[in-house]
């Protein structure tokens, strides 16, 4: 798990069409926000097996650790 200090949980999913994700490489991915599943984008940082870790700008700067493929329930803690 990072320490990074702008790592937070948050429920996530990302859009895994492409098989091998390359660090640096936008992604779209879906996340809960206000009680609504949205749509965002952002940037692979770190790419781990289904692992993946986004930088993202909108609408606050922040890092999301997520899998690819997987939708978690908001607040749920791993």
């Amino acid at each position: 798990m990072s320490t990074h200090p702008n790592m937070i949980r948050r429920p996530a999913h990302a859009d895994c069409q492409l098989a091998h994700h390359a660090t640096g490489i936008a992604v779209t991915f879906h996340e809960w926000r206000d009680d609504q599943m949205v749509h965002n984008t952002g940037t692979v940082l770190k790419h781990e097996g289904r692992r993946i870790t986004i930088s993202v700008f909108h609408p606050v700067k922040r890092v999301v650790e997520t899998e690819c493929g997987h939708v978690a329930k908001a607040g749920a803690a791993r």
